[in-house]
């Protein structure tokens, strides 16, 4: 079992937030009550303490989505793409091609073997987000800087510049730099945002919100990277929506 303390023991100057979470994860055994917000050379990471493991979690822009060591049950990364450096890569064969799969892994693979990975460790990409699984206490400060290596490797470009949006979603594509998961990033982005771009952002989402609820409904069980911006843009709008709008009854287009 992994204990609070050996977590600030390891990387205590990195913390800038505990949270308080209530969360079960298919790749973790048991639930996370609580999480951690961490600046690590000026990125961000979230840090999910599980009873026997923890996950320290960024953004990345990869271009396949692959699970080294240990099989993913949440995207279901099964199939073998190989053996490589001792481990282990599976990948989503339905998805990706392999040619995909390999360049990802071949990006990080020297990091990868940094982290020594046990029989339930193991690193997973989402193309959008990378997961460092450890169960060992000793390994958590190597974690945080592996993690750290991947997501720095991985972001030649952010997720946003990364999808292409579809036909009929090209008036989106000046806002795809305002689209993030990250809640405390979106807090960052709602106060930066002028009242002029507030209105303009919310005038043209309301003409989409339909065609993006259809767009999610159509990825069944499997969100794209195009359905994670694309739903990041319209939790933005809600949010922006109840704030912004609490204090102005109406929001008139421009003639």
């Amino acid at each position: 079992m992994i204990s609070e303390t050996e977590i600030k023991q390891q990387i205590g100057e990195f913390i800038k937030k505990r949270i308080n979470v209530n969360m079960r994860h298919p790749n973790h055994s048991g639930d996370a009550s609580h999480a951690y917000k961490i600046i690590y050379k000026e990125c961000q990471f979230t840090l999910y303490h599980f009873k026997d493991s923890i996950s320290l979690n960024a953004k990345v822009c990869a271009e396949g989505v692959i699970s080294i060591n240990i099989t993913d049950k949440v995207c279901l990364i099964k199939d073998l793409l190989g053996k490589y450096n001792g481990y282990k890569v599976y990948y989503d064969a339905c998805s990706a091609e392999p040619y995909q799969a390999e360049n990802t892994f071949n990006l990080i693979a020297d990091v990868v073997s940094m982290l020594s990975l046990m029989s339930k460790e193991g690193v997973i990409i989402y193309g959008n987000e990378v997961n460092v699984i450890i169960t060992e206490p000793a390994k958590i400060k190597t974690a945080l800087v592996c993690c750290w290596e991947i997501s720095n490797r991985l972001n030649k470009r952010s997720l946003c510049e990364c999808v292409v949006l579809p036909p009929g979603f090209e008036r989106l594509e000046p806002y795809m730099y305002l689209a993030t998961s990250d809640d405390d990033e979106r807090d960052q982005i709602m106060a930066s945002m002028s009242n002029d771009l507030i209105k303009e952002f919310l005038l043209n989402m309301e003409t989409y919100l339909v065609a993006i609820n259809l767009y999610l409904d159509n990825c069944s069980d499997k969100v794209d990277d195009i359905g994670i911006a694309l739903g990041n843009l319209a939790q933005l709008y809600d949010q922006l929506r109840i704030s912004f709008l609490s204090g102005n009854s109406t929001i008139k287009k421009a003639e």
